[in-house]
């Protein structure tokens, strides 16, 4: 079995969820964070986590962005 890594990008606002597959997690990683930079003037808070993003405009996450990894065969 085989990793890949799944950038899923969750905008709660407009209620759309894309995903993009990659085979590393650095790519995946640099695919992500260059989403966080061409959004970040679009929010108030940017939180970061273990694997994520949360996108914050008052007292409400508006998206979420998460990397996961997934097997297949």
């Amino acid at each position: 079995m085989k990793n890949v890594y799944v950038v899923l990008d969750n905008d709660m606002e407009e209620c759309i969820v894309t995903t993009d597959v990659y085979s590393t997690y650095e790519k995946a990683e640099k695919a992500a964070k260059e989403t966080v930079r061409e959004l970040e003037d679009q929010y108030e808070e940017i939180e970061e986590y273990d694997h994520g993003w949360l996108f914050i405009d008052g007292d409400t996450t508006e998206r979420v962005i998460e990397i996961e990894a997934s097997g297949v065969k």
